[in-house]
């Protein structure tokens, strides 16, 4: 089983992907706050996440459990979602990613062979 669920494909025009994790490297939360900004600026629709369970130490990072009504209990679970948006220009769609950094697997979640022709922005 992997730990990708894709929801939808989306069509894209020649994709950049945008990759912000929480944690250590986030200085002040300004990658992630920017990735979230542009998610909603741009209106971006998720389209996939990866399961949190393999890549995650949990005793180190709890879920989050919220009251709702005063009654019901709400699990959060980290959440390492997708999103893409076609508005940004007219010649290439966005790919967001935003999530935590991981405990585990670290080499599962990078691109290690991109596809001929993709270009690689650091």
């Amino acid at each position: 089983m992997s730990a990708l669920t894709i929801e939808e494909l989306p069509t894209l025009t020649n994709p950049a992907l945008i990759v912000a994790f929480a944690g250590w490297n986030d200085a002040g939360s300004a990658a992630t706050h920017a990735a979230q900004f542009l998610v909603q600026r741009l209106q971006a629709r998720r389209f996939a996440s990866l399961d949190p369970e393999e890549f995650y130490n949990f005793s180190e990072l709890r879920p989050q459990v919220r009251l709702r009504d005063g009654l019901y209990r709400d699990v959060i679970w980290p959440a390492n979602d997708f999103h893409y948006s076609r508005s940004a220009t007219s010649q290439r769609s966005l790919v967001m990613g935003i999530g935590i950094e991981p405990h585990f697997e670290m080499e599962k979640r990078t691109l290690r062979h991109p596809r001929p022709g993709a270009s690689v922005l650091a």
